[in-house]
């Protein structure tokens, strides 16, 4: 109202030196600034409190400087330290400053000597209503000062609402997160659903391994590493728990558990499968698995849980509050160089097995007696990539400014990939005995060859691949060459008829 009837909106957006100018000048009538003595001795104005909207509420922002003592520095020099400011923050030095240099001293005593009142209008300076800067309430503060500046220019000058004004305003006084609550967001108790119903359905679907006419279907792994698979992919559903509600140090730290844990338990079994129908009996790693199938699965969960301790021991996780766009929120920070590395070591890891899968893949994909079950692996890898990288491309593309709608995507980016993972490895074994239920004496390997006479189209091209080996001249092979062209070499060699080594229930044969 005052900028549109007695002043502009050029007047109001310029900054403290135009109006200093124009005080100089007197061209102001009142304007609003911070104290100076100096600017405001000997005038012709009166410096007074700043008029509020009810009478007797006014409002004065708190500015000045952090005193500290440095915790690591001597303990000589901090008891010095202390000396020296009990002497400064005195009220004998507090009166001195204010009668020389008329600055504002935070003892309001002061304003009742006779001495200071001399010189300072004291009444004026009792009925101070101060204000503090969040600072300390704030990681970020000049972000959130920016932001809060923003929102009133927006009001004064644009055309956003003093409602909108005042929700993006009360948006930075408190953080937000994932409730359960109905009454604060949806998104929260339908997530809380979802994750419920797939624990339900992971768990409920383990019966099908004790059930006899189902058992045929599952024999490509022992029992006990589809529990594992199915518990690896519930320990990651329910990894939901660790994002909701107010964010701990704890949480932080069983998150992480959670995604390494989960993918070690579901990823080992898949690994362990290749690697003992593999077709070579005579590397040792291959006999150590069949004679030792937990091997892998325990030094990968005990990898996960020290590198976890190494960071819980290096404090490498906090709990940070950060904005995005309009609401503030928790989030767990890493913030030594450390954690971040045991981090990349972690996902490394990951990678390292998840190529390594891939390779056996490429190795065994002539095999018939396993191209079913490379088939739906391979599937299911790629499937994960795609889902994973879509929520990149959407996320990078999209400017997506409401955090919950991000908390929503991602969520459903992380149960989309479970879904995948049980759907392409253990459901796919259901629906075929479903399909198969009146048929009892079929096998499995006449189910799984009518399913490759389906997908006969496949095939593989070796002679021109080894056509275009010969053709390289081998003064020009490079060390990557020559690798790719035993392992090509080795992949083609493989014969449909190669004997699977198996343990246990380890092979897809029937019984």
């Amino acid at each position: 109202e005052i900028k549109n009837e007695i002043s502009t909106d050029f007047i109001f957006k310029q900054d403290v030196g135009f109006l200093i100018n124009n005080y100089n000048n007197k061209n102001i009538v009142f304007f609003k600034s911070f104290y100076s003595p100096t600017l405001f001795s000997d005038s012709e104005y009166d410096f007074t409190l700043i008029p509020g909207n009810k009478e007797g509420i006014s409002g004065s922002v708190i500015g000045g400087f952090h005193l500290g003592i440095n915790i690591y520095s001597d303990i000589k020099k901090q008891n010095a330290a202390v000396k020296a400011l009990t002497y400064i923050t005195s009220k004998e030095m507090q009166k001195k400053y204010v009668i020389s240099n008329q600055l504002v001293s935070p003892i309001p005593s002061l304003y009742n000597d006779e001495d200071v009142c001399k010189l300072v209008n004291c009444s004026i300076f009792k009925n101070f209503q101060f204000i503090a800067r969040p600072t300390s309430k704030y990681e970020n503060y000049i972000t959130y000062s920016y932001k809060f500046m923003n929102y009133v220019y927006e009001f004064i000058y644009g055309n956003i609402s003093a409602i909108d004004t005042l929700t993006n305003m009360d948006n930075l006084t408190k953080l937000h997160n994932i409730s359960l609550e109905i009454n604060e967001t949806y998104s929260g108790f339908i997530l809380f659903i979802i994750t419920l119903t797939i624990s339900i359905i992971l768990i409920g679907s383990l019966v099908f391994l004790y059930i006899k006419r189902f058992e045929k279907y599952f024999n490509i792994l022992p029992k006990d590493f589809w529990v594992i698979y199915i518990i690896g992919l519930l320990v990651m559903t329910n990894n939901f728990y660790t994002t909701i509600g107010e964010i701990s140090i704890l949480k932080c730290y069983l998150n992480l558990s959670v995604i390494s844990i989960g993918s070690t338990m579901y990823i080992i079994p898949l690994l362990n499968y290749l690697l003992v129908n593999f077709p070579e009996n005579n590397i040792m790693i291959i006999r150590l698995i069949h004679h030792h199938r937990y091997i892998f699965l325990i030094l990968g969960i005990v990898f996960d849980l020290f590198i976890i301790l190494l960071m819980y021991i290096t404090s490498s996780y906090t709990v940070r509050e950060k904005f995005y766009y309009t609401t503030i929120y928790q989030s767990c920070t890493i913030t030594n160089l450390f954690g971040k590395l045991m981090v990349y070591l972690i996902n490394i890891n990951k990678g390292v097995i998840v190529l390594i899968i891939l390779l056996l893949i490429f190795l065994e994909w002539n095999m018939k007696i396993t191209y079913f079950n490379i088939n739906i692996i391979s599937i299911s890898l790629y499937t994960n990539i795609l889902i994973y990288v879509t929520f990149l491309i959407i996320t990078s593309i999209i400017n997506i400014k409401n955090y919950i709608l991000y908390f929503i995507l991602r969520h459903i980016t992380h149960l989309s990939i479970i879904i995948s993972s049980y759907i392409s490895i253990y459901g796919i074994r259901i629906i075929i005995s479903l399909i198969n239920k009146n048929n009892k004496e079929k096998s499995v390997n006449e189910i799984i060859n009518d399913l490759l006479e389906m997908a006969n189209n496949k095939t593989t091209d070796t002679d021109n691949i080894n056509t275009f080996n010969d053709r390289r001249s081998s003064s020009n092979k490079s060390f990557i060459f020559k690798f790719s062209k035993k392992i090509l070499d080795y992949r083609n060699n493989l014969t449909v008829e190669t004997t699977v080594f198996s343990n246990n229930a380890s092979s897809i044969q029937s019984h």
